[in-house]
């Protein structure tokens, strides 16, 4: 979002960035306005996958150069806004046959679109029009990428006299894009594209509220909006709270972590949603939060053993257990690499238990064994190497258990027992998970 002249410039980030947080909309304007300072934002994360971004990007324009036959233009980096859009048109109105982060402008819309694609369809511009293609590291088109293409494939129109029929979004997975048809989704475009201009209109909101959304993760305005969120004591600073919890809670006029904290348990109210139970969870842990404010140490409670609760739905310890972490990247070749197999066991002294007594058995050494990944047929033998090392252990101790922290770890195992067809009769691989909440056993 920009000033320009009177007005306001908006750019396809404003629409997504409206679609999932109409707060940082009114945050951008204040901005653009002058009456706020956009703050320093930095995110190694971030950053790594922007450059994984341009990575993929460059792959898309191999793959045409070597399947099409064609050259991309890519404009200067030292042209100012109005020369680049200038030159887009220009490079257009030739038939340049791919252009890539080409510059577009109409009215008060600006975009950045990654490749226009020359196809032969007549339009004003000759025997040739443009299409729009988006390259995305995200597996699954998300909504705001629709939006952004079809802004994208408006300001084409503009240009070409016609609006593209189709938008393209190309991922890691094939270079082939996936397409959607244009007029499928401008009723989405324009009634997000109105929402925006009505959020902006005489100067915005001023009462609009930061309420925790999945945009805060990448949000240049986070460190802002926690600051409110302190100062108002939000009941998101309540660890384990669900958003669906927070609006029963709101609706009921409990705003505060304070607030919360002093509700009476049992409770005196039924929730429209969930049970009864998990809100008193919540309501112990808003008191427990609220107890150690000060506090060098913070406030706990032990909660009493019993059976079928918490670590007493472990099972019996066995000699054999494996103690599992997989580590991946998504963003690695067409579907991602598992690129590390790590297993933590007793060693030998502590494995034979038949053959030892409790205490020896305690005292086996703990040992660890790592596969390392970089390529497809490593990531294979890594998943064959665990799979015959659990197979082994197995045999001798077949009570063991495989435990590990989250879901992660068989949804994996199982992706890569199809991805190669491989182990897919080890019945202790393929069919042992058993959840245990946050740590979890095969």
């Amino acid at each position: 979002m920009q000033r320009y002249g009177d007005g306001l410039r908006f750019s396809a980030s404003d629409l997504a960035n409206h679609l999932g947080c109409k707060h940082l909309t009114q945050l951008d304007l204040r901005a653009a306005l002058g009456e706020i300072r956009v703050p320093h934002f930095q995110d190694a994360k971030l950053e790594a996958l922007q450059e994984r971004g341009f990575q993929h990007e460059e792959a898309f324009l191999a793959h045409l150069r070597e399947t099409k036959g064609v050259e991309a233009v890519r404009l200067p980096s030292d042209l100012d806004a109005r020369s680049a859009v200038e030159k887009t048109e220009l490079l257009m109105r030739q038939g340049a046959d791919v252009i890539v982060q080409a510059p577009l402008a109409a009215d008060t819309w600006l975009g950045r679109a990654d490749v226009l694609v020359k196809i032969p369809t007549p339009s004003k511009l000759g025997n040739w029009s443009y299409e729009v293609i988006d390259t995305k590291l995200a597996r699954e088109t998300r909504a705001e990428t629709i939006l952004q293409l079809c802004l994208y494939a408006e300001l084409v129109g503009k240009i070409q006299g016609h609006l593209p029929e189709r938008i393209g979004v190309v991922t890691p997975a094939s270079m082939v894009p996936t397409w959607y048809r244009t007029n499928d989704y401008l009723a989405y475009f324009r009634r997000v594209k109105a929402s925006l201009i009505a959020a902006v209109k005489n100067g915005g909101s001023r009462d609009s509220y930061p309420d925790p959304v999945e945009r805060c993760e990448v949000c240049r305005w986070a460190p802002e909006c926690k600051r409110v969120w302190r100062n108002d004591d939000h009941l998101s600073l309540v660890a384990g709270i669900t958003r669906s919890q927070r609006k029963e809670l709101v609706g009921r006029e409990i705003r505060q972590v304070t607030g919360l904290a002093s509700l009476a348990v049992p409770l005196e109210f039924r929730p429209e949603r969930g049970s009864k139970a998990s809100y008193e969870k919540v309501r112990d842990q808003a008191r427990l939060q609220v107890e150690s404010r000060g506090l060098l140490v913070p406030a706990y409670e032990l909660r009493e053993a019993g059976p079928e609760l918490g670590l007493c739905r472990l099972p019996p310890p066995s000699p054999g257990d494996i103690f599992f972490d997989i580590e991946g990247d998504h963003f690695v070749g067409d579907r991602g690499l598992e690129y590390l197999f790590g297993v933590t066991y007793l060693g030998d002294r502590g494995f034979h238990a038949e053959a030892q007594s409790s205490q020896s058995r305690r005292e086996g050494a703990v040992r660890y064994q790592g596969r390392w990944a970089f390529t497809e047929a490593q990531e294979k033998a890594g998943f064959e190497w665990f799979v015959g090392f659990v197979e082994e252990r197995r045999r001798r101790c077949p009570d063991l258990h495989i435990y590990h922290y989250a879901p992660y770890e068989p949804s994996a195992v199982k992706r890569l027992m199809g991805a190669y067809a491989t182990c897919e009769d080890v019945p202790a691989i393929s069919n042992r998970a058993t959840s245990l909440g946050e740590g979890h056993v095969f």
